[in-house]
């Protein structure tokens, strides 16, 4: 074959259009599998075309028609897929092959032929091999094959490996009617996520599912999510009936390793990692900024801000800073600090402040074994977290220890005790009594790249920010969450089960947090402190401090008897009294006008001292009772 020499000019065109333009009338033609191209000579006079691809659109749900948000959707045969949204809908180009495989975990997969079709509702069904599972369901257990509700059933080996901060983050596309939201922290080291079941409840953002951490009351980030065994998930407002109003919402429901029978294992599971910024972004440069200023400025029927001179300046320092004064303006002791035309410069904040890599790590270690009698667990993690801020010191920490015994007391009763501890630090410049985080990434959008963020000394500016991270200011936060539960099951009688377990947990925590102006380097070496209003700093500094306590008891005794009949009738009848009570302290103090900036305190201040607290509870008592029939199969009398 003789050489070919083609040349095409596109922009914003597909591979497809690129290659039909190359190859017009060279008696080629050409096709694309698994993402490669073959180009052949076109020996039986075929059009000189690809293969034309075709759109299709779709939802998938499951047999109730709860969305299934994170399904895989693959054309058979290739590498090429996608997944479904939030609202359970897919979108993608097919070429040769016109079969579709799409799943997700829990469910059947499934292959579709999409010939002539172009719009698609997939409902999955249900591995059948999962419906023998026992699911926890409230106060007890059910196999899913006789649950009329819905309940999602989630194994903790599918959330064990997921190098995230918490559980919040694992179960992202993992439930279908599940949606987690990133809030405006979403990029904080160790934020969580909110959850919602089956969308929005409320207008107020409390809409929230009720969650249970080995049946005591918790929040989702308290758990290792190397610790859990598995989550059940009720989304149906039929568990109000058993946890009241606040299931209103759903409930999920965590249950923790157990010990298992044999010789003592010691495991060890870790990942190190790092995390970055996913989009930022694109800025122009100082002299495209100054350009596009101008026109804008002159639409708005001003006169232009910069001159034709000072655009000539950056178009030459964007080329080549050397040897250009970045502040020909300047004319005082003290730097110019204004968001204006003054300054030479080409800077880009986002650039400037976000790393390129923040480091994480977790790191686990559990120890389980035991004998028939008695079986025992226990495991320790440490996940730690950098910010992506430059300048400023942003780290979280938690650490977890967890650890029950399971003890076969006689034939009929048993006896349990589970412990666990979480800890999590983290500090940070930001804070509603240190840098208003707002007004700070606020500004990093708004100042104009045409500022230098040195000084004619090589100092960061006061516009640049960077002197208020440095200044001292902080948010340093400590809060524990230790919990005790001890427990006997009794079964006097086959299928008769008495359950009594008495809980306590206690929630430790405290903050302080700093206000500090910045640090400014005059021009003659001398120094001032410098503030915003934007960035909410007193010019004289402000300190913060609070301490709250949280305790809570449960004493639940509840019993169920089951009953089978004929191998198709499930009868449970469940009984049960439940007592809880709460109480909650919170004292803080803000204090101003700081004598010694590099060790505030309360006691070390002249201005205006607040002090406030709170103090609440409450201790509920329920009784319920009720019966639970399943049957499969008819019943006939003649």
């Amino acid at each position: 074959m003789q050489n070919i020499y083609v040349r095409v000019q596109a922009r914003n065109k597909s591979i497809n259009d690129v290659l039909n333009e190359a190859l017009k009338g060279t008696g080629l033609i050409y096709k694309i599998k698994n993402r490669y191209i073959n180009i052949y000579r076109n020996k039986n006079n075929e059009p000189e075309r690809s293969q034309q691809t075709r759109r299709i659109t779709g939802r998938i749900t499951d047999e109730n028609g709860e969305t299934i948000v994170g399904a895989n959707i693959i054309e058979e045969g290739t590498n090429k897929g996608t997944i479904s949204d939030i609202n359970g809908r897919f979108s993608m180009n097919l070429e040769d092959n016109p079969v579709i495989q799409v799943s997700f975990t829990g469910f059947a997969p499934l292959s579709i032929n999409t010939k002539g079709k172009s719009e698609l509702l997939i409902v999955l069904k249900e591995n059948s091999k999962l419906l023998d599972e026992v699911v926890v369901v409230g106060y007890g257990t059910q196999k899913k094959v006789n649950l009329s509700g819905s309940v999602a059933v989630v194994d903790g080996k599918e959330l064990a490996n997921r190098p995230v901060a918490n559980i919040t983050q694992s179960l992202q596309g993992v439930v279908p009617g599940l949606t987690t939201n990133v809030t405006n922290k979403g990029g904080t080291p160790g934020a969580s996520y909110n959850i919602q079941l089956r969308g929005q409840g409320n207008l107020s953002n409390s809409d929230v599912p009720y969650v249970l951490i080995d049946g005591l009351e918790g929040t989702l980030s308290m758990v290792n999510p190397n610790d859990i065994e598995n989550i059940s998930i009720l989304k149906d407002a039929a568990a109000a009936s058993i946890y009241g109003a606040r299931a209103a919402y759903g409930v999920i429901l965590i249950t923790t390793k157990k010990g298992q029978e044999g010789k003592t294992s010691i495991s060890y599971n870790g990942n190190i990692g790092a995390t970055s910024a996913v989009s930022l972004p694109d800025m122009v440069n100082s002299y495209e900024f100054a350009r596009f200023f101008n026109v804008g400025w002159v639409n708005a029927d001003h006169t232009p801000e910069y001159s034709d001179a000072k655009i000539e300046q950056l178009r030459r320092f964007c080329e080549n800073p050397k040897g250009i004064n970045q502040w020909p303006e300047q004319s005082t002791n003290q730097f110019l600090a204004d968001n204006s035309t003054t300054g030479i410069g080409n800077t880009n904040n986002f650039k400037l402040f976000y790393k390129n890599a923040a480091i994480r790590q977790n790191h686990n270690v559990s120890v389980t074994g035991g004998t028939d009698k008695i079986k025992y667990y226990a495991s320790g993690g440490l996940y730690q977290e950098q910010g992506l801020i430059r300048y400023a010191d942003i780290n979280f920490k938690r650490f977890n220890f967890t650890a029950n015994i399971n003890s076969t007391i006689t034939d009929w009763l048993r006896f349990n005790i589970k412990t666990k501890y979480n800890k999590q630090i983290s500090t940070s410049p930001f804070g509603d009594h240190a840098i208003y985080e707002i007004g700070f990434f606020h500004n990093l959008a708004r100042t104009r790249p045409t500022n230098s963020m040195y000084d004619l000394n090589g100092n960061f500016t006061e516009l640049s920010q960077v002197p208020y991270l440095q200044s001292g200011s902080r948010n340093d936060n400590n809060s524990g969450n230790y919990s005790l539960t001890v427990g006997l099951v009794a079964e006097p009688v086959k299928n008769w089960k008495i359950n009594f377990d008495y809980s306590y947990r206690t929630n430790p925590a405290k903050n302080e947090q700093a206000a500090i102006p910045a640090t400014i380097t005059m021009l003659d070496g001398s120094v001032t402190y410098m503030t915003r209003t934007e960035l909410g700093i007193p010019i004289t500094g402000s300190y913060y401090r609070s301490m709250s306590q949280s305790d809570y008891n449960s004493f639940n005794l509840y019993s169920n008897y089951s009953l089978k009949l004929a191998e198709s009738h499930n009868f449970n009848i469940m009984a049960g009294y439940q007592e809880e009570n709460n109480k909650y302290s919170f004292l803080w103090s803000n204090v101003t006008d700081l004598l010694n900036f590099n060790n505030p305190g309360i006691n070390t201040a002249t201005g205006d001292k607040t002090t406030g607290e709170t103090r609440n509870g409450w201790a509920p008592e329920a009784s319920s009772a009720e019966l639970i029939t399943t049957i499969r199969a008819a019943i006939c009398w003649s």
